[in-house]
């Protein structure tokens, strides 16, 4: 056989393979009832729920698929130690679908706020969500809803949308060391409807010191303060690549002098 033939078959059984294998992980989270009412923390539920009798993570490689279309409304908190993988289904071309979104509600039966959407402090994959900082009834005022306190974890965030929060959306509160990479995403209309104060409206908030900072091919759109909030820390390696910036309100960066080493 031809080096060149045997290079396809190789790369098409190394494909076949790997896709085996994640399907072999995948955990498809429905969102509804069967009849489209939407089903409140069907999200948390799959994801806290999945454990084995003494309590311990069933697969810690487990890949959580979010349907097209779906509504994943939740009042309870995810607080992941654990690697934790949020993969939305690709919408397709048709205006009917859209990506799975992700969002903080009310309590149906309380009526209760949610006090963060997910914790973490242990590696996170996100990847074709719609994430609302907002709850059902428009209140913008959460503070952080992904909030991050890892040390020497990895962080991947691709194609998503993060839009109506009066803080970031996401954070790397606590800890130090991380990889972040952010890439394909877009950060808009991040504005407090009311404004109360000039801190309001941030893209990406960082509070610690990184090894990897990767932020590329990104859009910043209507956001109030700044696309990337640095308050403390620094990084061994920066990357702010590619990305587009429209209608910010006072700086890129907060404090970007001061990021990397």
């Amino acid at each position: 056989m031809k080096l060149k033939y045997f290079i396809v078959l190789a790369t098409f059984f190394s494909v076949v393979f790997t896709s085996q294998i994640f399907a072999q992980h995948e955990l498809i989270v429905q969102w509804d009832d069967g009849s489209g009412n939407i089903v409140q923390d069907a999200l948390y539920n799959a994801v806290m729920g999945d454990t084995a009798a003494n309590g311990s993570r069933l697969d810690l490689d487990r890949i959580y698929v979010l349907k097209a279309g779906g509504y994943y409304w939740n009042n309870k908190t995810i607080a992941a130690n654990f690697p934790l993988r949020l993969v939305g289904e690709e919408p397709g071309s048709t205006f009917e679908t859209h990506p799975p979104t992700v969002q903080m509600v009310l309590d149906i039966n309380t009526g209760n706020p949610p006090g963060k959407m997910i914790t973490s402090s242990d590696n996170l994959y996100l990847k074709n969500l719609y994430v609302i900082g907002s709850d059902e009834v428009g209140s913008s005022g959460y503070y952080q809803p992904i909030e991050i306190n890892a040390v020497e974890k990895r962080f991947i965030v691709d194609n998503c949308v993060f839009e109506r929060s009066d803080f970031s959306l996401l954070a790397w509160a606590g800890g130090h060391d991380n990889d972040i990479f952010i890439t394909n995403c877009k950060f808009r209309n991040l504005i407090e409807s009311n404004p109360t104060q000039q801190w309001t409206g941030r893209g990406i908030s960082v509070w610690t010191d990184a090894d990897t900072i990767v932020i590329e091919n990104n859009t910043f759109f209507n956001v109030n303060m700044c696309a990337i909030q640095i308050e403390n820390g620094a990084a061994n390696y920066v990357r702010f690549n590619h990305n587009t910036l429209v209608n910010i309100g006072r700086a890129m960066s907060s404090t970007s002098n001061v990021w990397w080493r």
